[in-house]
């Protein structure tokens, strides 16, 4: 289950990149969300790259096919992140990148637009960790220092990831089938993988580096949200359509806190849309 692709090495640490299609305008970079990998995009890219775009698809450091370097190395934080986007578009040669984010990958791909605008020609943000997370008491407990990992490491079970995805991530819960949540099992089960995980919680839990970004974006800026999202309410979409200039909204119906995976085509239609379109901002429904 894996996108072909290769791994770039950056200053040490290795991250898998996924390259296809080709266009003449910026490419597509796809940056997935939490614990999530560039296989979330599967049923998004090959629309992408069919209506003539290049598409590059890749692994966070702690996720996915991605190293897993300890935070000595790397700190799972806005800024790391953000150069990782960075050193990625240079070691492609990649000049200017629409940025593709969900949820705290879209959270990197705001706080990059911020940072690095000469690179960012659009920005499309797909329920994006912009405001702070509601983090629960057990969520509060792990992060604490010294007896945190080992709780976390106590808590996180496969069949509490199963269980959390089916109620909160999608409106369909079968999009969390058995083979989905194998994948990402294993994957956060490797060396280094559940501290890594650690790692990128608390930049989820505090979100201030993103939030302070908001209003230094330049870019034109696509919000797609999922009316179902129990993870972040519907209700945060109008607020950070009016924080981003140029932004423009799309609700997608029936659909929970991933329309990448749960509503592809309707994704892409209305990221194809915003792509093609030279009209002021609008409010669109999916």
């Amino acid at each position: 289950m894996s996108l072909p692709g290769r791994l770039l090495d950056l200053d040490g640490v290795r991250v898998f990149v996924h390259r296809s299609g080709t266009g003449t305008g910026a490419p597509l970079v796809l940056i997935h969300g939490f614990m999530m990998s560039h296989w979330a995009w599967r049923r998004v890219v090959p629309l992408l790259t069919a209506a003539g775009h290049e598409v590059v698809a890749l692994d966070l450091p702690g996720f996915g096919e991605s190293d897993r370097p300890t935070r000595r190395e790397f700190r799972y934080d806005a800024q790391a992140y953000v150069r990782t986007i960075v050193r990625v578009l240079d070691a492609l040669a990649i000049e200017r990148a629409t940025l593709v984010g969900h949820s705290m990958g879209a959270g990197i791909a705001i706080v990059a637009a911020a940072n690095n605008p000469e690179r960012v020609a659009r920005l499309v943000l797909a329920d994006p960790l912009a405001y702070a997370a509601r983090i629960s008491l057990e969520e509060r407990a792990v992060l604490a220092p010294i007896v945190g990992p080992a709780l976390f490491d106590a808590l996180l079970t496969k069949r509490r990831m199963q269980r959390f995805m089916r109620r909160m991530t999608y409106h369909d819960p079968s999009v969390a089938s058995d083979e989905w949540i194998d994948y990402l099992w294993e994957r956060v089960r490797r060396p280094g993988g559940i501290e890594a995980a650690l790692a990128a919680l608390a930049f989820v839990a505090d979100a201030s580096d993103v939030q302070r970004a908001l209003s230094a974006i330049s870019a034109p800026t696509l919000i797609v949200w999922g009316e179902n999202d129990r993870i972040f309410p519907v209700r945060y979409a109008e607020r950070l359509a009016r924080e981003i200039p140029h932004a423009e909204l799309c609700l997608v119906p029936s659909c929970g806190h991933s329309p990448p995976e749960e509503r592809p085509e309707d994704f892409a239609r209305a990221v194809l849309q915003f792509l093609a379109a030279d009209a002021p901002p609008r409010r669109a429904t999916a």
